[in-house]
């Protein structure tokens, strides 16, 4: 007598759900594809967008008297102390309610001035770069020196070129840029301690307008 081998047909229900788990991946697959492709296909591209960098100038500090001569000035600083921030804090001698004091790139600053200066930084490039991309002329890029004069309420009372970037045109536009953005943050106890008006002299690099 032969033995006849027994074989389990797989059932029409093992079927179905092989079938439906096949399918199952094969669709996921291709929307996790897709979902990729597009992912891809929608990242950002980097264009030459306009720009405004703000950036310290090459000079020293001035503090200076209202009465005093320009080329007399001295700076009555008694003494200064590294941080662990890196910023250097300066301790005046007796303020003056005339006292002006200038910040540039070697300037030694106090952490509220150096908080100042990077809101009032922030402030100017997010300005100068919102105007710039809604420029209709082309603009060649370049650097252009300013001094921007501040009071203790934040107004700005005076605006000066020192160094002209040789265009006009440029020139024009970074005081323009600098005057929509007063006005600024006013200052805090500690800096109205020392100083009625602060004067910020930094190189505004800026980046070309091509329309």
């Amino acid at each position: 007598m032969s033995k006849e081998k027994y074989i389990k047909k797989p059932s029409s229900r093992a079927l179905t759900f092989n079938k439906s788990f096949l399918l199952s991946i094969i669709f996921h697959s291709i929307l996790l594809f897709g979902i990729t492709i597009t992912a891809v296909k929608n990242l950002p591209i980097f264009q030459d967008t306009p720009i405004i960098n703000v950036k310290f100038a090459n000079s020293e500090i001035d503090i200076i008297n209202n009465g005093d001569n320009f080329d007399n000035r001295t700076s009555p600083i008694e003494s200064f102390e590294v941080l662990n921030s890196g910023v250097k804090e300066v301790s005046f001698g007796s303020p003056s309610i005339n006292q002006i004091k200038r910040l540039e790139e070697t300037s030694q600053v106090t952490n509220a001035e150096s908080l100042y200066l990077n809101l009032w930084q922030r402030n100017i490039e997010m300005s100068g770069n919102e105007i710039m991309q809604n420029l209709e002329d082309n603009i060649e890029g370049g650097s252009v020196q300013i001094l921007a004069k501040i009071d203790a309420s934040g107004e700005l009372i005076d605006s000066q070129i020192l160094i002209s970037s040789g265009s006009q045109a440029l020139d024009i536009m970074a005081i323009d840029i600098l005057k929509k953005s007063a006005p600024f943050q006013e200052f805090d106890s500690s800096m109205l301690a020392e100083y009625q008006v602060l004067e910020i002299v930094r190189d505004w690099n800026f980046s070309s307008v091509l329309n």
